[in-house]
């Protein structure tokens, strides 16, 4: 999967792995892609889009998803905690606010487990269509790595999650009891 689309790792760094790779389909084409945390050697872990080249199917071989469609890496290190980058790299799109949303955990230990949080209003994975968008939580115990369940079920990301259920990875797999409303986080007691 590397072959020559090493790039993100930029000169300091060469691919080290990847791993959190999530299936999603994005865009009014429903185009296919593989949202890879892809982990430089120097520990930075970034977005990276894979496409399968035929798209009528998951399976390999891919490429790195064109210029023209996305930028890769997605987003880049700078504005996470140590400038390390992104666990959980996830594209889904609101049922309250309908726009495609990118989240990201940041990678390696902070004093506050902060997740970037970017919005595409037109859903294109261009650079200029995102926007920052309010980041959230602190974990305080709440929460560690929590995923949205996509509402068909099918484990593909990009289009609508269930609005009433998150799963969170963090040291147990449990519901982590978040609700999405219009470009705001909030979590719910129960």
């Amino acid at each position: 999967m590397w072959g020559k689309n090493t790039q993100w790792c930029y000169e300091t760094s060469s691919p080290g792995r990847v791993d959190e790779i999530k299936a999603t389909q994005v865009g009014a084409d429903g185009g296919k892609f593989l949202v890879v945390k892809a982990v430089c050697d120097n520990g930075t872990a970034l977005p990276v889009l894979w496409s399968p080249v035929d798209q009528s199917s998951w399976g390999p071989p891919y490429e790195i998803t064109p210029k023209a469609i996305a930028r890769s890496p997605l987003f880049l290190a700078g504005p996470t905690c140590r400038r390390l980058g992104f666990e959980e790299p996830t594209l889904f799109t609101s049922p309250a606010d309908g726009f495609l949303h990118f989240i990201g955990h940041d990678h390696g230990a902070c004093s506050c487990r902060k997740y970037a949080h970017y919005i595409s209003r037109t859903h294109s994975l261009k650079a200029d269509a995102w926007q920052l968008a309010a980041p959230f939580g602190c974990s305080n115990g709440a929460f560690e790595e929590p995923n949205p369940v996509p509402a068909l079920g099918d484990g593909v990301f990009g289009g609508k999650i269930r609005s009433d259920v998150w799963v969170d990875f963090g040291p147990r797999v449990a519901n982590a009891g978040l609700r999405f409303s219009h470009v705001t986080w909030r979590n719910s007691t129960r």
